[in-house]
């Protein structure tokens, strides 16, 4: 039995938002060792 071969699709987004808001979406990715689109994908996947 052969193995499929998996291929990765990506997708960008653009997110307008204060300096502010960023450094705090920063932050909290930081504190839960997160890369900040880490951190977001979780985010929304908890909506």
């Amino acid at each position: 039995m052969s193995n499929p071969i998996q291929t990765t699709q990506t997708t960008t987004i653009e997110i307008t938002m204060s300096q502010e808001q960023k450094e705090v979406l920063e932050n909290a990715a930081t504190i839960r060792s997160l890369s900040l689109s880490e951190y977001l994908l979780e985010v929304a996947l908890k909506l």
